[in-house]
Formats: C-alpha cells, sequence, structure tokens
C-alpha cells in the first residue's frame, strides 16, 4: 500500500519566527562562498595531474611511497597547496 506525499504553499507572513527550532527565512543569514587562499586549497589528485600533466596514477605513486603528503577527508584524498611546488 502506497501512500501519497502532499505539500502545502504557505506564504512568508504565515510563517512564525521561529518554528520547530528553525528561524524563519528573513532571519537566515545568507552564505556566500569566499575564495580561499592558494596556501589553504586543497588539489584532488585528478587536478594536480593534469596541473603536472601526469597521470593519475603516478600521483597516488607518490602518494603512497610518501613523497607527497596528504590530508584525508574520509575517503577522499587532497593534497595541499603548501606541499605542491608549482
Amino acid at each position: 500500500m502506497y501512500t501519497q506525499r502532499t505539500t502545502r504553499v504557505v506564504r512568508d507572513s504565515q510563517i512564525p519566527d521561529v518554528q520547530d527550532g528553525r528561524e524563519s527565512p528573513e532571519h537566515r543569514v545568507e552564505k556566500r562562498r569566499m575564495p580561499v587562499p592558494l596556501a589553504e586549497r586543497l588539489w584532488t589528485v585528478d587536478q594536480l595531474a593534469e596541473l603536472w600533466q601526469i597521470s593519475p596514477r603516478s600521483i597516488r605513486r607518490m602518494i603512497a611511497d610518501g613523497r607527497l603528503p596528504v590530508v584525508r577527508l574520509g575517503r577522499a584524498v587532497r593534497i595541499p597547496a603548501k606541499s605542491v611546488s608549482l
């Protein structure tokens, strides 16, 4: 047996300032993407391989050998820009 989801359109004037612990839309702070300084940038394996014009496998070999320091974010591997000489 399937149940159908329904949505309801609500006007801004119908939304209280705080509803279920959340702020109303007019109180939300707009999030903007700020440019990241080059020293704090993290490169992916593919980005660095393209920049250095070598294969991604070569980059992974350098990481495995310990010649290239990495930052691990879960399963993702990132290379700090300060360890990369351009």
